[in-house]
């Protein structure tokens, strides 16, 4: 999870973790 949070913030912060950009 720690390692796809960095990713989301590269591509975009989501409000929400379930609304990450297809990234999950």
């Amino acid at each position: 999870m720690k390692e796809n949070d960095r990713g989301k913030l590269a591509v975009a912060p989501p409000k929400r973790k379930d609304d990450s950009p297809s990234i999950s």
